[in-house]
Parts: structure tokens; sequence; C-alpha cells
């Protein structure tokens, strides 16, 4: 992920971010507040604001804090934000609940991969009509999209 000429790298350890010709590790295991160092996902919020997706929950990383988001909980698989900074996410449960989380820039809205045809939640986009479309997929069952119109 691309943020003003900064370059950052999501990893089984932690945050990493290349300026220029220099790695340097942002985070890991000992940062308090984020959920797990395992970063499968990343995203940014108009403000430079990063968003972490972890094995363990959703976390925000701005100016070298973090912030977790209590509310997104299961190992994170996508992240999608819109142009108006709205957050979409997908996880899968691990221990804690899976499904489908939406903030619309004031609350965070839950909704469980039960509701789904299929429970394993993979990737979330919004389009121009403002259609949230998933894919969906389970080991040996195949796979398939599933869209919630407004």
């Amino acid at each position: 992920l691309a943020v003003d000429g900064v370059v950052y790298a999501a990893t089984i350890n932690g945050l990493a971010a290349l300026d220029g010709t220099d790695w340097t590790v942002l985070l890991d295991e000992t940062f308090v507040n984020l959920p797990a160092a395992n970063i499968g996902v990343l995203a940014s919020l108009s403000d430079g604001t990063l968003l972490l997706g972890t094995t363990r929950g959703l976390a925000l990383y701005k100016d070298g804090a973090v912030t977790a988001v209590p509310d997104v909980t299961g190992s994170i698989a996508d992240i999608f934000v819109t142009p108006d900074d709205q957050i979409h996410v997908v996880s899968f449960p691990n221990g804690q609940p899976g499904g489908y989380f939406h903030y619309d820039g004031s609350s965070w809205n839950f909704r469980p991969n039960t509701d789904f045809p299929m429970t394993s939640l993979r990737a979330v986009m919004v389009d121009n009509e403002d259609t949230v479309w998933f894919a969906l997929g389970d080991t040996g069952l195949g796979g398939g999209i599933f869209r919630i119109v407004p």
C-alpha cells in the first residue's frame, strides 16, 4: 500500500515502511493495542490513517499510535474504503465472531457470516451505486458472489 510516497508492507510480524531506499519496522508484537502482530490486509483513509487487518481484529495506525477497533473481530480477510471514508470489512471467525462490518462514519454495524449463503467471506467492494459486493468461498464447496443493494 502506498500513501503519500511511503510504501507500507503488512507482514506476519507487524508493519514495515519503505521511505525512499530504507525499510523501517513500524509495528511488531510489542505494540499496545495491536490485536495481533500478524497483519494480512492494509487500507487507508483520506487523512492517511492506516487500517490494519490482523488475525485478531482491526486496528488504526496514525502518527505512530495504534488504536484497536473492538467492534471489528475475527481474522480480517479484506478491507474496502469508499471515497467518503466509509469502511467495509469482512472477517473469518477464529474464536471471535466473523462476518461483515460496516462503518458509516459514526458507528459500526455487523452482519454475522452465518447470514450469508456461504460463511467464508473472502473479499468486499462497493460500486458507484453503493451496492456492496462479496466474494464467498468454502473449501471444497466452490464459491460465489453475493450483494447487498441499498
